[in-house]
């Protein structure tokens, strides 16, 4: 990363640019469009689901998101997770 995509969320955020710009730096740590259509889609989607059905749907859609996810992982609900393309997850580990 660049000096200027490092820093905390609120340099970030007071930095000058349109709020997509500063929602997708701040909050998923990317400038793609796909890849912000794709995290919006899969938390939102998946993320509040209670149960099984709620893991078993984390556990297929979450890994397009994160940089690595271990065998035996659990997403919990209502999870937020940002800049997910920098989370590693080894094996059987939970979060949330």
């Amino acid at each position: 990363m660049t000096d200027k995509e490092t820093g905390s969320i609120q340099k970030q955020l007071a930095r000058p640019g349109s709020a997509l710009k500063k929602y997708q730096e701040a909050t998923v740590g990317s400038k793609s469009l796909p890849y912000l259509i794709a995290y919006e889609l899969i938390t939102g989607i998946t993320g509040s689901i209670p149960g099984i059905l709620g893991k078993w749907l984390r556990n297929i859609f979450y890994p397009v998101l994160l940089k690595h996810v271990g065998s035996g992982c659990t997403i919990g609900r209502n999870c937020s997770i940002k800049r997910p393309y920098r989370v590693e997850l080894e094996d059987n580990a939970t979060i949330g």
